[in-house]
């Protein structure tokens, strides 16, 4: 059985019975991740109910959730994660906006968003209705001034010329670091923006970096996601080389740097006028290639079949595991 990390929990309420809310729940993780749910008439069928502790229970590829009646029309909602994560990592950042989000939509079952992020976004705007930053701020009239009334003791500030120098520099400083907290804070966000779009993307549509990076928020090695990827290349642009198999053709004027390719199949494939720079071939297979001014430099093959036409530069690393109990790992340049 996988292992599961805890995620967060919360209570719905409002919900006349729990396959209400259990409809409502898949209804809304398919319309979000079509990849991974399925809503149909069948929707109640995917929850399954353990007898020893009457808990509802969702399973899937990436999330678990559990539902459980936690009082009169109040039912407690826990999720999971798949896998190993680290508590503060990415992988959990982006479950805990899973919940949040879904949280809020059930909260608000006569408006169906049609994206996570549709949902995350109107979240943010009701937050910021309710609870306002500008509430902490004091609030001045226009009557009022800023200088002392008549009469009041004013105190006399001698300003020192290399105090208040020093001052404007610290001063300065502050405003610099304030620029780089905001732009880390702007990147967070465009991170998270993107991390929610692979993961809500069709998988046939996607490319080789967002493939890899939709295995690391999985955080486990994919399974049915892999007869998504698979394709035959049939000529024109190239969406992705992973899982895509090259089959007697002649691909040409490309520099492909910076990614991990799987499972891709070369079988007489002529490279012409092609780069590949710091890639990482992971269990591919080249066969009766034909390079033309064709490099590879920087790269690693690992447990990849090569034939005798590939000489990799000696930049390049190959790696093949021997299954045997010393689990013995040989590399060879």
């Amino acid at each position: 059985m996988s292992d599961l990390t805890y995620i967060s929990n919360t209570q719905i309420k409002n919900y006349a019975s729990i396959e209400d809310l259990k409809v409502a729940i898949i209804k809304t993780l398919a319309r979000w991740f079509p990849n991974h749910y399925v809503f149909n008439e069948h929707a109640l069928e995917s929850w399954f109910k353990t007898d020893a502790t009457n808990v509802d229970i969702l399973y899937g590829n990436t999330f678990q959730f559990e539902l459980s009646v936690y009082g009169e029309n109040v039912y407690n909602l826990v999720m999971f994660a798949i896998g190993r994560y680290r508590r503060h990592g990415s992988s959990c950042d982006f479950f805990e906006r899973v919940l949040d989000c879904l949280e809020y939509q059930l909260g608000q079952p006569d408006i169906e968003f049609d994206t996570m992020q549709t949902a995350r976004t109107n979240k943010q705007q009701d937050e910021q209705t309710y609870y306002p930053e500008t509430s902490l701020w004091p609030i001045h009239s226009i009557n009022e001034s800023p200088l002392p009334i008549a009469g009041a003791i004013a105190e006399t500030v001698v300003y020192d010329e290399a105090e208040d120098a020093e001052s404007l520099e610290d001063s300065d400083d502050d405003d610099e670091s304030d620029d780089e907290d905001s732009d880390d804070e702007s990147s967070d966000d465009d991170d998270e923006d993107e991390d929610e779009l692979i993961m809500s993307m069709p998988l046939s549509h996607m490319n080789d970096t967002q493939i890899e990076k939709y295995v690391e928020l999985c955080g486990r090695c994919p399974r049915d996601e892999c007869e998504e990827w698979e394709m035959m290349y049939t000529g024109g642009d190239i969406l992705r080389y992973s899982y895509c198999k090259f089959i007697q053709w002649g691909i040409e004027d490309q520099t492909v740097s910076n990614v991990t390719i799987t499972r891709a199949i070369f079988n007489e494939t002529t490279f012409t006028n092609y780069v590949f720079d710091n890639v990482t071939f992971d269990e591919c297979v080249f066969m009766d290639v034909i390079l033309n001014k064709t490099t590879f430099k920087n790269s690693k093959f690992i447990e990849c079949v090569l034939d005798s036409s590939m000489v990799p530069d000696k930049s390049c690393e190959v790696v093949n595991y021997i299954d045997d109990d010393d689990h013995i790992h040989i590399t060879y340049y």
